[in-house]
C-alpha cells in the first residue's frame, strides 16, 4: 500500500539560479508568491515540480538506485527549464559552484546537489515519514524498496501566458464567466484545467 507524500512544507535553495540562500516555509492553506518580473517566482514552482516529477517517473522503472534516481531528476530538471544540463541552473560564479535543493513534504524529504558542470544531481539525503511522525533516513541499499511505498503525483499549472493558449479559455474569459459566477469558474477548472486532457497537453507541448 502506497502513502501520499502530503503537502509541501519546506523548500531550501542554495546557489540555485537567482537564489543564493533562501528558505521558504509553506502554510497549510493557499500560498501566494508576489514579486516583480524575473525575480524567481516561476523558478520556485518549476524546481519543486521537476524534482518531484523526476522522482515520480523514476519510480516507474525497475531496479531503482541512488545513481539512477539522480540521473532521472537531473534530466527532468533540464527538460523543464529547457537547458542542456542541470548544471546550467547553478549560480554562475568563478570556478565550480555547488548548488543544493531541499524539498520537504508532510511525509517525505529529499535533498539534491549539483555543480555547474553536472548532468545529473547527487542525492544527498532521502527521508520518509514513519508511523510516529518522525522522519527516517533511507540508506542507498533501501531506495528501491522503501521509495515504492510512497505516492508522488505533482501537478504544475503554467503561468497565465501559457494557459491563455488552451482551447476554450479565451471564450470563457471574454464572456466574463469567471467574474459572473464562481460556480461556473469552478466547473470550468474542474472539467478542463484539471482534466487529464489538459495535463497531457501541457506535458506534450512544454515538458516532453
Amino acid at each position: 500500500m502506497t502513502k501520499d507524500i502530503g503537502k509541501i512544507k519546506l523548500l531550501k535553495l542554495e546557489n540555485v539560479a537567482c537564489f543564493r540562500n533562501m528558505k521558504i516555509e509553506f502554510s497549510d492553506g493557499l500560498n501566494v508568491f508576489i514579486g516583480k518580473n524575473s525575480t524567481g517566482k516561476t523558478i520556485i514552482l518549476k524546481l519543486i515540480y521537476s524534482i518531484l516529477m523526476g522522482l515520480s517517473e523514476a519510480l516507474e522503472r525497475k531496479n531503482l538506485s541512488k545513481r539512477s534516481l539522480g540521473e532521472e531528476i537531473g534530466e527532468k530538471m533540464a527538460k523543464v527549464f529547457q537547458v542542456e544540463i542541470v548544471g546550467r541552473l547553478s549560480s554562475r560564479r568563478k570556478g565550480s559552484t555547488r548548488s543544493k535543493i531541499l524539498v520537504k513534504t508532510e511525509n517525505f524529504s529529499i535533498e539534491v546537489s549539483f555543480s555547474t558542470r553536472s548532468k545529473a544531481v547527487k542525492i544527498e539525503s532521502i527521508e520518509i515519514g514513519s508511523t510516529n511522525s518522525q522522519f527516517v533516513r533511507i540508506e542507498p541499499r533501501e531506495i528501491d524498496t522503501l521509495l515504492r511505498s510512497i505516492k508522488v503525483e505533482p501537478i504544475f499549472l503554467p503561468p497565465k501566458e501559457v494557459l491563455s493558449i488552451f482551447r476554450g479559455l479565451r471564450e470563457v474569459y471574454e464572456k466574463r464567466e469567471f467574474e459572473r459566477s464562481r460556480k461556473i469558474s469552478f466547473r470550468f477548472i474542474k472539467n478542463h484545467i484539471c482534466s487529464g486532457d489538459f495535463t497531457h497537453f501541457i506535458k506534450k507541448r512544454f515538458y516532453k
